[in-house]
């Protein structure tokens, strides 16, 4: 299995994620006027995760509906964000979050190749 490890060195990160997502989601549905109550209520949305790291972020807005893309500059990271989302917790594929598109690169570059 292939899991995040909560407990390390970004467990600050593991930590305040449900609180930024509640966040997300209370400021997007009011915004677009969709239930939050809904189990994907990003349905239709498409969000760029710059800086997103192994993917923390990535994968729940994933799960809510929308189409992510996760930029981030680190290999490393995108490598991992990579690896973690095709992969569920059971070692079967997952469907929704193995549609995440990852890329290394900058936010910069990524306005420049639009």
């Amino acid at each position: 299995m292939n899991r995040w490890d909560s407990e390390g060195p970004f467990k600050p990160l593991h930590v305040m994620n449900p609180t930024r997502l509640a966040f997300i989601r209370s400021t997007l549905c009011r915004h677009f006027s969709k239930d939050p109550n809904s189990d994907r209520p990003f349905e239709g949305f498409k969000i760029v995760d710059v800086g997103c790291g192994g993917g923390i972020l990535s994968e729940p807005l994933a799960r809510m509906g929308a189409t992510v893309t996760g930029v981030d500059a680190v290999e490393k990271n995108i490598k991992i964000a990579c690896i973690h989302a095709v992969w569920s917790f059971s070692d079967d594929l997952d469907p929704v979050t193995s549609t995440i598109e990852y890329c290394c690169t900058t936010a910069e570059k990524l306005v420049e190749e639009v």
